[in-house]
């Protein structure tokens, strides 16, 4: 498990160093001539394959000889941004030096939301603060207040709410949701629950005497961390009293095959943020897992009586009944009801009522063959033992990496919708909440002469398809885009790029060519079936 966690983290590590390598090397091309010399400049990229408009925080940092106290956001366009200041504080941070060691740099850091515009497909839009209000650094009395225009989107403690969507958080941490749209109440939303589990990496399998636990009736804290016109967070910590461990019988008859009556405390806190022009409610969740074999979901009460679960896969959209496979005499295993899922599953009762939960970190869902529930399972706590034969296996009783006992984060987003999936944004939802958007400070370059505007979009995908990835040809110097087409119908999609294409080939998943296609200057139009994958294959 150490070993797993490691190399995870090693992928994370360099693809973030590669991700900053890229942005630097754009930003060494941006023509900064208008800017002035002391401006202090940053650049929001996106690298979504269509245009965005959101509210993201971010972290400026302003050289404390200015004493910068708050200030105001202008895109390159001249176009002032609203700004929500949240805090300030003094730091002291390295900055690298190509022939030297790094040097300190005394500053001042501020944290603040702002509302982006529109930042360009598959590019970047640059920012530069302005009007800047300052502060006397040995003032001990009489702080600069704060002042509002009263439309902060949190009204109380427990009740925030923008243009689409009311959220109130209850006593025992869970929200009831309003889509102010359809008028559709969703109540009881996030509850937690905990249930026995001595099965392995492969099975869930609970103990004979189970016993399952819910956070129904816990009571929560609840406070108000953020409040403002551009975001609000309302956080909700409670603590569950759990069975400490669960037993498991050798041979699954040889012992006893419970929870065990020793109780620990396991701490969740939970925070809602609800932002301006958004129709999801974000959710992170904190486990402090301090529980050996569990299994904990998280789950919510659509109001659906569904038949159908709408899953996100492997290029597609899985739909599977809600009742498992049965036999000849009508009977399932009910502890098999998990399924797999990639970043949103749905239920919707086809008309007006539909609830999407969006992820990026969680892959499995679980449903109740009765009633309206659908639930995310957040972690499995299980013995380390690896299947070989089922008569024999390779346990390892010194290892406890699969009980996961750390501290554990969660994101994920409920989106209510009316109708179908399909007509819903969902998908396009998913992919901005998978592909946020990433803010790098910089400064006015001393080299000005760059070719690049002050916003540019180097790559976009106008149409209802989703994009896997953008690479080099593996054989062949050109650029290869995969696609894929989640609906039940047939879709058209253009692919724009920032310099003129000179030929298109569609090639298989081996990048060898199959057919060329028709070409219109910087721009490729095909169509996708539903569920198909389409790889193109550009020589710029």
């Amino acid at each position: 498990m150490e070993d797993v966690l490691y190399r995870l983290n090693q992928a994370l590590e360099l693809a973030g160093v590669g991700v900053n390598n890229a942005c630097k090397r754009i930003l060494h091309h941006i023509d900064t001539s208008w800017l002035e010399k002391d401006d202090i400049v940053f650049v929001v990229f996106n690298a979504a394959p269509f245009a965005r408009n959101e509210v993201v925080k971010l972290f400026l940092d302003t050289p404390q000889e200015q004493s910068i106290w708050e200030f105001e956001i202008e895109d390159c366009e001249g176009n002032d941004c609203a700004v929500q200041h949240v805090s300030r504080t003094t730091k002291t941070v390295p900055v690298s030096d190509m022939s030297a060691r790094p040097w300190p740099l005394d500053c001042d850091r501020h944290e603040v939301f702002f509302e982006t515009g529109e930042i360009p497909a598959g590019g970047y839009r640059l920012y530069r603060l302005k009007n800047k209000v300052t502060f006397a650094r040995n003032t001990e009395f009489w702080a600069k207040t704060r002042k509002t225009k009263g439309d902060e989107i949190a009204v109380t403690p427990s009740w925030m709410e923008n243009e689409f969507l009311r959220v109130d958080v209850n006593g025992n941490g869970t929200v009831n949701v309003l889509d102010k749209v359809t008028g559709q109440l969703f109540e009881n939303q996030n509850c937690f629950e905990s249930t026995g589990d001595v099965g392995d990496y492969w099975m869930y399998y609970p103990p004979y005497h189970n016993q399952t636990y819910t956070s129904a009736g816990c009571s929560a804290d609840i406070w108000l961390e953020e409040n403002g016109p551009l975001s609000a967070t309302i956080a909700a910590r409670i603590v569950m009293r759990l069975p400490a461990d669960s037993l498991r019988p050798e041979k699954y008859h040889i012992g006893e095959s419970k929870r065990t009556e020793e109780m620990v405390e396991q701490p969740i806190v939970t925070r809602y943020t609800l932002r301006k022009g958004e129709k999801k409610l974000l959710v992170t969740t904190e486990i402090e897992n301090r529980v050996r074999g569990h299994r904990m979901t998280v789950w919510f009460d659509t109001g659906v009586e569904y038949q159908n679960v709408d899953a996100q896969g492997h290029f597609c959209v899985d739909r599977r009944p809600r009742f498992p496979l049965r036999d000849q005499n009508g009977a399932y295993f009910n502890e098999l009801t998990c399924q797999p899922m990639q970043n949103f599953v749905s239920v919707e009762d086809g008309s007006s009522r539909g609830l999407g939960l969006l992820t990026e970190n969680i892959g499995e869902y679980d449903v109740r063959t009765n009633g309206t529930e659908l639930g995310l399972t957040l972690l499995r706590a299980v013995r380390n033992i690896i299947c070989t034969e089922m008569r024999s296996a390779g346990d390892f009783p010194n290892q406890h990496g699969g009980q996961v006992l750390q501290k554990l984060t969660y994101r994920y987003a409920i989106y209510p919708f009316a109708g179908d999936w399909q007509n819903s944004e969902i998908v396009r939802e998913t992919q901005r909440l998978c592909r946020p958007v990433k803010p790098v400070q910089t400064a006015k370059a001393l080299h000005e002469t760059g070719e690049l505007g002050g916003a540019e979009s180097f790559f976009a995908v106008d149409g209802d398809v989703c994009v896997s990835t953008w690479k080099r040809c593996e054989e062949r110097n050109s650029l290869l885009v995969r696609i894929w087409n989640p609906y039940s119908e047939k879709k058209d999609a253009v692919l724009r790029l920032h310099n003129p294409i000179k030929s298109a080939w569609i090639t298989d998943l081996n990048e060898t060519r199959v057919a060329e296609t028709a070409v219109d200057g910087c721009t490729v139009s095909v169509a996708v079936e539903p569920d198909k994958i389409m790889t193109i294959e550009m020589e710029l």
